[in-house]
């Protein structure tokens, strides 16, 4: 199944603001949620403070922070 995993940082103003969006293909969101982590790691540079899971239907799946 395709998910998307955006990456996010929180903006001054209190919103988030996107930083990155990839279209992954996996089995499980269970595996797309360890991607997702993996990411984040990999923008944390640029202040990346979220990653979202969203289904192909653009509903919230997961949301991983820094934490």
């Amino acid at each position: 199944m395709k998910y998307t995993i955006e990456i996010l940082r929180d903006a001054a103003d209190g919103r988030e603001q996107l930083l990155h969006r990839a279209t992954v293909e996996e089995i499980s969101p269970r595996w797309v949620k360890t991607r997702a982590k993996q990411l984040l790691g990999g923008w944390r540079h640029r202040a990346a403070s979220v990653a979202r899971v969203l289904n192909r239907h653009g509903e919230e799946l997961y949301r991983v922070t820094d934490t």
